[in-house]
């Protein structure tokens, strides 16, 4: 006896849909979830040492600096120094050498040579030959006041 025409559609239909719940029988394994809280390696050139939130002076201007293990920084401004100017990019060490990429600044890089380097303490040579000198005033976990 033939299928009318009605018939035949639902059994068409119902054929893609008993090959579409097979196929997902067999589909891959999801992959596992990658464990919580488990930290990204810090980019090369980023000293785990180095990371926390420093203070930053340059003759009389002191600012203070959060350099974050992620390679990232914020430079706040003093504001009561008068100063409004906010940095913030990227720091990376190779040597004796630091280099600073400035968002603000078109990412442009400033490497400067590192001197008096100890335990929470560091001074840079400035492209003036002046030094800048950052002590450690807190660690990863802090931010600078705002």
């Amino acid at each position: 006896m033939p299928l009318n025409i009605a018939a035949r559609g639902i059994l068409l239909a119902a054929v893609p849909l008993a090959a579409l719940a097979a196929c997902s029988r067999h589909a891959a394994e999801p992959l596992p979830p990658v464990a919580a809280g488990t930290p990204a390696a810090p980019p090369a050139g980023v000293p785990p040492e180095l990371a926390g939130v420093w203070t930053s002076t340059r003759g009389p201007v002191m600012r203070c600096i959060e350099m974050h293990p992620d390679g990232l920084y914020l430079m706040v401004p003093n504001t009561e120094a008068g100063d409004r100017t906010e940095y913030h990019g990227t720091w990376r060490v190779a040597g004796d050498r630091i280099t600073w990429r400035d968002a603000s600044q078109g990412d442009a890089p400033d490497t400067n040579r590192m001197v008096d380097v100890s335990d929470g303490r560091f001074s840079t040579v400035e492209a003036d030959q002046s030094l800048t000198q950052f002590q450690r005033i807190a660690g990863t976990d802090a931010t600078c006041p705002r």
